[in-house]
């Protein structure tokens, strides 16, 4: 059974290599890499499968995503033809060969992380397979995509030192502190915690997609309280693990509990026991009664949306246009990804990108 189970894993990742290389667009190369990850969660799910199999899959994801990181790069230079400036595989990107990203299940999030990992040079790509493969552990997006990033940031870093950028900018920041010693002060805080789980039955630990995490130790030292506004509204996306530990965090913060939306979405989830396909976003204030007021013609809403899932951990528009128009100004967002105008947004993987509607 073994011998068998090897022999259509080395066919399967034969089959996926050689499609990789004769990919020359963007939806190829994303059929390759999807099919990688379907070999890795049916790795997962067979016991007589083993590490090396697994990372064999693993690497087909790694390499391709780092090809689309390439061509999405050069997509944004400029428009029509464009090179492959690695080398990696004859790919040529030509404006025909896709409309939007959208059309692909690509979003903004992902494309910026496929970039980084797209960012490392080829031999220390290499050298950090065969070291991850050596000390027995699965290769994964996330690790090689927090390389990337932190190359791009020491280059970012290196950039703004040679212009006299201190590094902060009026609608971002990566130290919340710095708000704080500028006397900022929020009436809507919109935060998104990067949770840590532990378990394999939930998000953290779906194909590496999550870049960094923190125990909710961390989020509740996170200086959130002295960046309230005597009257400020707190939005804060929770997930069934952690319903109960959300009210630590609103204790730690500041704010008293009200209300919450669920967001019910339209795909199939994971889970040990019912296959979740909701997450909640709780509403709690500070310094207001419990006859909580929206402004007038905006008390209409109910308390669940429905929308598809976007990209690993993006939230669907529909609640961010919800909250600019119930809750006051100025607006925080934390664990933010990109900007986004009338917003200051906290992150550590911020883009020059800025958010719009889809």
């Amino acid at each position: 059974m073994a011998e068998k189970t090897e022999r259509r894993d080395l066919m399967l990742i034969g089959r996926a290599r050689k499609a990789l290389a004769e990919a020359k667009t963007l939806g190829e190369v994303k059929a390759v890499r999807d099919m990688g990850q379907a070999a890795i969660q049916w790795a997962k799910s067979r016991r007589e499968v083993g590490l090396e199999a697994q990372n064999d899959a693993a690497e087909i994801v790694l390499e391709a995503e780092r090809r689309l990181g390439d061509m999405l790069a050069e997509m944004q230079k400029a428009p029509g033809a464009k090179g492959n400036p690695r080398g990696r595989g004859a790919t040529v990107v030509r404006s025909h060969d896709v409309t939007t990203l959208s059309e692909l299940g690509i979003r903004k999030p992902q494309s910026h992380r496929w970039q980084d990992a797209a960012r490392v040079p080829d031999p220390d790509y290499h050298a950090w397979v065969t070291k991850t493969r050596e000390a027995q552990r699965m290769l994964t997006s996330g690790e090689l995509q927090r390389m990337g990033r932190d190359l791009r940031r020491a280059e970012d870093k290196a950039e703004r030192q040679a212009n006299g950028d201190p590094g902060q900018s009026a609608d971002w920041t990566q130290d919340l502190g710095e708000l704080v010693k500028r006397g900022e002060k929020f009436g809507c805080i919109y935060a998104d915690p990067p949770w840590e789980y532990g378990n394999r039955g939930t998000r953290s630990n779906v194909a590496g997609e999550y870049q960094s995490t923190m125990t909710i130790e961390k989020l509740c030292q996170e200086p959130v309280g002295e960046l309230a506004a005597n009257i400020c509204h707190l939005h804060l996306w929770v997930t069934v693990a952690f319903t109960f530990e959300a009210k630590r965090l609103l204790d730690a913060w500041g704010f008293t509990f009200r209300s919450e939306i669920v967001w019910c979405k339209t795909q199939m989830g994971i889970g040990n026991y019912w296959r979740l396909c909701h997450e909640k976003l709780l509403l709690a204030t500070r310094g207001e009664t419990s006859d909580l007021v929206f402004p007038e013609g905006h008390k209409n809403h109910r308390s669940w949306l429905e929308a598809k899932r976007g990209a690993h951990s993006a939230k669907p528009d529909a609640f961010r246009r919800l909250i600019e128009e119930i809750s006051p100004t100025p607006r925080l967002e934390l664990y933010g990804r990109y900007r986004s105008p009338g917003w200051v947004v906290y992150g550590n993987e911020i883009t020059d990108d800025v958010w719009s509607p889809q």
